[in-house]
């Protein structure tokens, strides 16, 4: 069972979490923290991929200044979506071939994982998700309902999925989301008619995420994690 740490971000906004995300990709690629699990809910944003169009934004810019709310490029693949209040996000920033066995997980491999975990936790509620390989990411019937889309540096995954629990599903509605038009968006709560608590469903995706991966979870403070990350920076005289 190889170590992971879980950290529990709470609400974050994207770019803040993105930055971090960064600093926690430079220690996993020095192998100076083990594998980690950063769990998160984000105000709302929308991020374009490195494959995305932003023609794919419905909106004018002029309604996303008035709304507050930022489009992002970033580095993952894909192309946009919308991350917001009531959405899961996790981002593993995993080491994709270990130092110790030298065993390799292919980033296909390694989103196929990632969609039968969702797939799993969909399940313990009583709902059916499936794949669809020529549309990466889960989905319930013709709806889609998860959302994976990772970059990989130095054999080290980041930016991960998205598990829509109670997402307001009007902001979808503002994309063509990952680049496909009229294409529905659902939520869990949508499917089950009732309210769907965040955090235990968080505590059921680390579970299948810890037996999916054969890893040993701790949850770390937030606050410890970044005091961690400080002080390595600062022992190897890193710019963070």
């Amino acid at each position: 069972m190889k170590p992971c740490l879980r950290i529990n971000l709470g609400r974050m906004p994207y770019k803040e979490c993105l930055d971090l995300q960064h600093k926690v990709l430079m220690a996993r690629q020095q192998n100076r923290i083990p594998d980690c699990l950063l769990v998160v809910e984000h105000d709302n944003v929308f991020t374009i991929g490195r494959s995305g169009k932003k023609d794919n934004l419905l909106v004018p810019q002029q309604m996303l200044d008035e709304t507050q709310i930022s489009c992002i490029s970033i580095e993952r693949g894909g192309d946009i979506t919308y991350h917001g209040p009531g959405q899961l996000v996790i981002y593993p920033i995993f080491a994709l071939e270990t130092d110790e066995e030298k065993k390799s997980f292919s980033a296909v491999d390694f989103i196929n994982a990632l969609e039968d975990m969702m797939i799993y936790v969909l399940g313990e509620y009583g709902i059916t998700g499936e794949k669809n390989l020529r549309n990466r990411g889960v989905w319930v019937k013709e709806s889609k309902v998860g959302f994976v889309g990772i970059a990989v540096k130095q054999n080290v995954s980041f930016h991960g999925l998205a598990l829509n629990i109670s997402p307001d599903l009007k902001f979808f509605k503002m994309i063509n989301p990952c680049g496909m038009t009229h294409v529905k968006i659902t939520s869990m709560e949508k499917e089950k008619d009732r309210k769907i608590n965040f955090s235990d469903t968080a505590d059921i995706a680390m579970t299948a995420i810890e037996n999916k991966f054969e890893l040993s979870l701790e949850t770390m403070p937030v606050e410890s994690f970044k005091l961690l990350l400080e002080a390595e920076c600062y022992e190897h005289q890193l710019q963070c």
